[in-house]
């Protein structure tokens, strides 16, 4: 025997979990949004910094210091962007695979309301 009761909890429950699982899109969405944001403004503040500091090398006699000045340099900016970039990525992989979850379960829900008829009051 069908429960009625039981029918409608589960199916508030199921709408509430598609609801977390939205948010958690949403969410991943704008710390993406947010994450390409920082990017462009990191960059810009290294591109400064990695002249500056390309700069002074350029300008200093002794060849050794220079190098290590300019590999420095060099290898902050790839470290921080590769960084960066990498936690866009991670982002953007979390928000498709949620996104793709969220569609599963929206049809298990339609499949399930069609098995499944509503409690009248």
């Amino acid at each position: 025997m069908v429960n009625p009761h039981e029918n409608l909890k589960q199916k508030i429950m199921r709408q509430s979990a598609l609801q977390e699982v939205q948010q958690t899109v949403a969410t991943f969405q704008s710390l993406e949004e947010s994450l390409d944001q920082l990017l462009a403004i990191e960059l810009t503040q290294l591109d400064t910094q990695y002249l500056h500091l390309a700069e002074l090398a350029a300008d200093i006699d002794d060849a050794e210091f220079s190098h290590e000045l300019y590999l420095l340099a060099n290898n902050h900016l790839k470290a921080r962007r590769q960084g960066l970039k990498t936690m866009i990525l991670l982002c953007r992989n979390a928000r498709i695979s949620n996104s793709a979850v969220l569609i599963r379960l929206a049809d298990r829900q339609s499949h399930l309301e069609k098995e499944i008829p509503d409690v009248k009051d």
